[in-house]
């Protein structure tokens, strides 16, 4: 007998069903949140704007040298000034010039007029008169009694030669015995008070030419205060005509005729504008960086001029802008269209930056905010962060974000600036 297994086959595994259906179940779950969450996106969310521009300026990105400065505020200086004021007290009689005139040195520029100056003069002439009188009569009284001294001098000469020659015939005859011993003294007594008299005489004539000699001579210093008093009051009478003392331009008058003036009263400001100067007050902390020798820019409205520091003081001072320290600038051009005492803008360039890249200037700085630019790129714009440096005339330097040779839109970004890029129509574009 035939005997079986009972269980023929062996039972095969039943899949797991549960885990296979929880995985496709988490599937289609994330299925159906990224399609409710696209749509949601896009009930929510609009697409990007599309924007088209078709009328628009661009430059190219090129290098240039940019130079570091400082900027300042100067005042124009004129080399020479003059405040002619009065020397005399009188009235204004002309004047020959109106303000803002040029003048040549020696023109008449204003005269004025004294009538007490011509009666001092008249005074002063009768006073030297009576002076040089008084000296040559002490001149005259001087010669005659000199002359009279001189005299008195040679006669006691001639006396004393006498009483000698007396006195050699009294000592022959005391040899030979003709005349005593006593007459004999008294002839050498006569010799000696001869002697005496001609040295008194002597003195007498040194005393006289010493008192004399001063005697004149304070008369001739007389004489001569009264020459340079004389001189100085005509002086004053030729100083009524007043003239510029050199090429200048008449800046004030402050004067009219007829105005009665008094001595150091001021008549006329003037000074010469071809030869001025800018003098700055630079901040100490910036002083450093200026010697003398460099290069300048001098600006007053639609005015440049090219200029060089001249001179940097060695020192600070304490002022109303603060600590400043002194520069003086010289313009390399003519100087007569700046007003004297006049505030100018001056900048000294300190320092250089060689071949930066540079975009002209433009509205899309102000309307990009000074942040980013938009590069032309295969048809249309790309918005792209930059770094702006410093400005140069019409040009700013370029620190990072562009390349040299792109094209950046230079006109304004307010229509599309919030867009991270726009389209463009070539045609529209104009270099600039």
């Amino acid at each position: 007998m035939k005997h079986e297994p009972i269980i023929q086959k062996k039972p095969k595994k039943r899949p797991r069903r549960t885990s296979y259906n929880q995985f496709g179940l988490i599937v289609f779950t994330l299925i159906i949140i990224l399609a409710i969450s696209f749509f949601a996106y896009r009930l929510l969310v609009p697409p990007e704007e599309r924007f088209v521009l078709d009328f628009y300026r661009y430059s190219i990105v090129t290098t240039r040298d940019f130079f570091e400065t400082v900027a300042v505020m100067g005042e124009v200086t004129p080399q020479e000034f003059a405040a002619i004021r009065s020397s005399i007290n009188g009235e204004v009689l002309e004047l020959f010039v109106s303000e803002g005139q040029d003048v040549q040195k020696g023109d008449s520029i204003i005269r004025l007029f004294s009538d007490s100056l011509y009666s001092q003069r008249e005074q002063a002439v009768k006073s030297l008169d009576n002076l040089r009188r008084s000296l040559d009569e002490t001149k005259l009284e001087a010669e005659i009694d000199l002359e009279k001294k001189e005299y008195t001098v040679q006669t006691a000469k001639l006396n004393v030669e006498d009483k000698k020659r007396n006195l050699e015939l009294n000592e022959l005859l005391y040899e030979y015995g003709a005349i005593s011993q006593k007459d004999l003294e008294a002839a050498r007594q006569t010799v000696e008070g001869a002697e005496r008299e001609l040295e008194h005489a002597q003195w007498q004539l040194e005393l006289s030419i010493k008192r004399h000699q001063l005697l004149c001579e304070e008369a001739m210093e007389k004489v001569l205060e009264a020459e340079q008093e004389l001189a100085k009051i005509d002086a004053l009478i030729a100083a009524q005509e007043i003239v510029a003392p050199f090429n200048g331009r008449i800046l004030s008058i402050e004067v009219k005729p007829n105005d009665v003036i008094k001595q150091n009263d001021l008549l006329i400001e003037m000074a010469n504008v071809t030869d001025q100067i800018v003098v700055a007050k630079i901040p100490a902390t910036q002083a450093n960086k200026v010697v003398a020798g460099q290069k300048a820019e001098i600006s007053s409205g639609s005015l440049l001029f090219e200029g060089e520091v001249i001179y940097v003081a060695p020192q600070a001072r304490q002022s109303t802008e603060g600590v400043t320290v002194r520069v003086e600038i010289a313009s390399k051009e003519p100087t007569t269209n700046l007003r004297p005492y006049s505030g100018v803008n001056v900048s000294i360039e300190t320092g250089v930056f060689k071949n930066s890249l540079s975009l002209p200037r433009g509205t899309y700085l102000t309307s990009g905010q000074h942040l980013f630019v938009y590069v032309i790129e295969d048809g249309k714009a790309v918005k792209r962060d930059v770094q702006f440096g410093m400005y140069q005339g019409n040009y700013v330097q370029v620190l990072r974000g562009l390349e040299e040779g792109e094209k950046v839109i230079t006109s304004s970004y307010d229509q599309f600036r919030q867009l991270s890029e726009i389209e463009i129509v070539p045609e529209g574009g104009m270099e600039l």
